[in-house]
């Protein structure tokens, strides 16, 4: 009569180092990304909260001044950049151009700000463990618009500033 084998008995002797290194690289490749992925994502609330503070200041300034659009212009993208560039992304500061502010230029009623972090705009959101991969970063690019409205009960302006979510 034959004797039974326990399955760990019949397994090459060594494998199971062999296969703790292999699973202990795909672990480490697993956290890498997780850790990368946790950056990238916190870069991106980060610039959520630049864009809709600097499109809320812009469209503050177009309903302060709604009676001289050419006025009420020119305060907004200013104050849109300003705020914007008071804040920080990854504890860098943010860049916001003229070309990332965009107003209504019919009604004067929206602001519309873009925050990136690009080659251009401070530098790339950092790769920490996919630059093993050969990846330098990741740009990332947030878009913000606020809108006002008078109070159809007391024709006051800016009762109502809204960031639609894009």
């Amino acid at each position: 009569m034959k004797a039974i084998k326990h399955p760990i008995e019949s397994m090459p002797r060594g494998s199971i180092l062999t296969l703790t290194a292999v699973l202990l690289f795909a672990f480490f490749g697993l956290a890498a990304l997780a850790v990368d992925i946790g950056v990238i994502a916190t870069a991106r609330a980060q610039l959520e909260t630049v864009a809709d503070a600097a499109a809320l200041a812009g469209a503050m300034q177009l309903a302060i001044n709604s009676s001289d659009p050419t006025v009420a212009q020119a305060q907004a993208q200013a104050q849109a950049i300003a705020i914007g560039q008071a804040n920080f992304v990854l504890n860098q500061p943010v860049v916001i151009n003229d070309t990332d502010v965009q107003i209504d230029s019919q009604n004067f009623k929206w602001v519309k700000v873009t925050a990136t972090r690009s080659g251009d705009h401070v530098g790339l959101v950092p790769a920490f463990f996919s630059s093993l991969l050969g990846y330098s970063g990741f740009p990332i690019s947030v878009s913000s618009t606020a809108m006002w409205s008078l109070n159809p009960n007391t024709s006051q302006p800016f009762t109502m500033l809204t960031v639609p979510d894009q």
